[in-house]
């Protein structure tokens, strides 16, 4: 049985738990440090001596002196052998997902034979046109129905996308839809799972497919490494419990399998077969989560600035941009290389962040 070489030092960013309408905060960012056991005692010293003892990452994006100190660290950690990886997840876009994910699955009504769960691609097409042609309203009504998924809310949802869908001649797209409003009911059923420890309000949340994702990038980069990883999450208690189990249902360690190719000709990493364990920890008595704090602050600072085009971007941000954000252009390998970072976004967010870092160099 191979023995745990690595540790993965995971934060977050933008947590808003299930609820997909905060503005404040429009991403979800998920951002760790991959680490060899033998580097940890020098990766533990970098953080000791740049970042004050529970000081947030948060905070130093608030100023360009903050931001400048932010850029040490990252510097410090990556001399001290630390992997960053890191996954974006826009908040407004993944409502568009959640309607493809929700009201689009053949298991549950019999309208989309055309979409498996497997077509990616097509399904990131269809997010991208919903997230295009249905009003802030309706996908506002539809994430509030979505915390506690009912018959009579979806119903009325589903009318209200449908309609506009019939506005914009989308036939294909009305009959998909009427489908779920067909069997609604079923639908609800499938979608209210949990028990008094873990409610569909949690398993709805970003937090734990922007988890799921980044555990998929370190694991296909632990293919090259000796032995397994464990991860320390920073402590969260209302997700303790599902991070718990979803690393347990993920894992199966040195699985033959573990590439999965769909339909539409990508790999999908359906398990983690590095990982040996996971906890949380306090960031108090684990200086190293307080770098992947920093990290995944400051991708949401880089996400929000980028996207919004009446905001400065500053030569503090765009180093800490160059330093971080070239790994998306990855983000669909070539030859089975495994990527360090990962976006679910519109395009136009993509292409955002990237336009935005290129310019700024000229």
């Amino acid at each position: 049985m191979a023995t745990s070489t690595n540790t993965l030092f995971v934060d977050e960013s933008g947590n808003a738990g299930p609820n997909y309408l905060d503005d404040e905060q429009p991403f979800h960012v998920a951002a760790g440090f991959l680490v060899a056991q033998a580097n940890l005692t020098t990766f533990r010293d970098a953080i000791k001596t740049t970042l004050r003892a529970g000081e947030k990452g948060a905070q130093l994006m608030k100023s360009p002196d903050g931001q400048r100190r932010a850029i040490d660290i990252i510097k410090r950690i990556g001399a001290a052998r630390g992997t960053p990886f890191f996954v974006i997840m826009d908040r407004r876009f993944a409502i568009s997902g959640k309607m493809v994910d929700v009201f689009l699955d053949p298991f549950h009504q019999d309208a989309v034979d055309w979409l498996p769960t497997s077509a990616l691609q097509e399904r990131q097409r269809i997010t991208e046109r919903l997230s295009d042609m249905l009003s802030t309203t309706i996908l506002n009504d539809f994430a509030k129905a979505y915390k506690a998924p009912a018959v009579g809310e979806f119903e009325r949802s589903l009318r209200d996308i449908i309609a506009c869908l019939q506005s914009h001649g989308d036939a294909r797209l009305v009959t998909a839809f009427n489908g779920a409003l067909r069997h609604v009911a079923a639908i609800v059923k499938s979608e209210t799972y949990g028990d008094a420890a873990t409610t569909h309000g949690q398993w709805a949340s970003l937090n734990v497919p922007a988890l799921a994702h980044l555990l998929r990038h370190v694991d296909r980069v632990m293919d090259s490494r000796s032995g397994l990883f464990d991860v320390v999450h920073d402590r969260q208690e209302q997700f303790r419990l599902l991070f718990e189990r979803l690393t347990t249902a993920l894992s199966d360690v040195d699985a033959d399998v573990v590439e999965v190719r769909v339909p539409d000709g990508t790999t999908y990493r359906g398990i983690y077969r590095n990982l040996n364990s996971f906890c949380t920890c306090n960031s108090a008595s684990e200086v190293a989560l307080q770098a992947a704090d920093v990290l995944a602050s400051s991708i949401a600072r880089l996400a929000r600035v980028a996207t919004q085009s009446h905001r400065e971007w500053t030569d503090e941000l765009q180093q800490l941009a160059l330093m971080t954000l070239p790994a998306l252009m990855d983000d669909c390998p070539i030859g089975g290389a495994p990527p360090f970072a990962s976006i679910y976004a519109h395009e136009r967010t993509t292409a955002a962040l990237l336009t935005r870092m290129f310019l700024h160099q000229r």
